[in-house]
């Protein structure tokens, strides 16, 4: 990547009782270390976004509280950075939290944490969603007092090779696996990986041979690794490891693997507000290697630059979007000086 060129990038936000209008369309330029908000798309709550380079479409949930949530599909134009409204589909829940595509770009999963369900939809070859296809609910529980009175369905991710989905159920301390063909339709069956009590599965991330996966547990602020069998679903527990031990409630949030699997990066809120760099064996095992301040408070979520040389950090509680510097060799961070202004921004996309 050319580090002249503008990067182009989507930032989600919380609107409600915050000063934030939607979606901020933001050029940065890292040579000079300044950005701009390009545009902004009106939305309420759009917390977590979903961009499909194939048809430049952009996905995101709206998050309304008590209210069913929705979700919705624009596409980009380049050439003047306009956005062109394709659909909007409830997504037959309360509080959409997660949207994940399928690599073959067919399907798209809204996971609602509030109601405890996720529903899939069809997607059109213009990015466009046309119908949907099943919503399963969940019923569980689990130990904490507050958290985990009943099912909360935080994310679903396709295994690389598409075969597969997991389902991550916080509320429950569970992990449903499906296979990709069965979410098409409702009533198809599916196995439940139980992950320790309390835990509060949150985010994934499949290694790239998808012999691995790592779990990143909001609640107790660990991490788990498990190996997957020749079907892709979970076969052993190989590890648990700590995010941050320093002492304050853990509330950890997202999960990302380097793109050669080397290096995984995952950060932590509560009183924590850090960023974990682990190195990961050719075992699948991990070594803490650094744990980094994101730079503000909240790290809700996080993504790579496309060439992985920085990770650009999202902080619901101080209004600002950080650059972390990244050391493609030892996988380390330094902070960068680079920040976005942006209100309660919750989610970063690269467009």
């Amino acid at each position: 990547m050319n580090s002249i060129i503008p990067l182009l990038l989507a930032i989600g936000t919380y609107t409600v009782n915050t000063s934030s209008s939607g979606i901020y369309l933001v050029e940065l330029d890292l040579a000079n270390k300044s950005s701009k908000v390009v545009k902004t798309i009106p939305a309420n709550n759009p917390s977590f976004l979903h961009y499909t380079d194939h048809s430049s479409t952009l996905y995101y949930v709206e998050e309304v509280g008590k209210r069913e949530g929705m979700i919705n599909a624009t596409r980009l134009n380049r050439t003047d950075l306009s956005f062109e409204k394709l659909s909007a589909m409830k997504t037959q829940g309360n509080g959409p939290c997660h949207v994940e595509v399928s690599p073959d770009k067919g399907t798209l999963i809204a996971s609602n944490y509030s109601s405890g369900n996720f529903t899939a939809f069809a997607l059109s070859p213009n990015g466009e969603i046309n119908q949907e296809l099943s919503n399963y609910p969940f019923e569980a529980n689990s130990i904490h007092p507050t958290r985990q009175k009943r099912s909360h369905i935080h994310s679903a991710f396709y295994s690389p090779n598409g075969k597969n989905v997991f389902i991550q159920d916080l509320g429950g301390d569970h992990i449903y696996q499906f296979e990709a063909n069965a979410i098409h339709k409702n009533g198809q069956p599916y196995t439940t990986y139980t992950t320790p009590k309390g835990a509060g599965p949150r985010h994934i991330a499949f290694s790239s041979d998808n012999r691995f996966v790592y779990v990143i547990n909001e609640l107790n602020g660990t991490i788990d690794v498990y190996g997957l069998d020749k079907k892709g679903f979970i076969r052993q527990h190989l590890q648990n490891i700590a995010t941050d031990t320093t002492v304050g409630d853990n509330l950890c949030a997202h999960i990302r693997l380097s793109a050669d699997s080397k290096f995984l990066y995952a950060s932590n809120r509560g009183d924590k507000n850090s960023i974990a760099v682990y190195a990961v064996a050719k075992n699948g095992k991990l070594t803490l290697q650094q744990v980094i301040a994101s730079g503000g408070k909240g790290p809700r979520h996080f993504e790579f630059t496309k060439d992985e040389n920085y990770i650009i950090v999202a902080h619901q509680y101080t209004n600002n979007v950080t650059l972390l510097h990244r050391d493609r060799d030892k996988g380390l961070l330094t902070p960068s000086g680079i920040e976005i202004s942006i209100p309660s921004p919750v989610c970063v996309v690269m467009l």
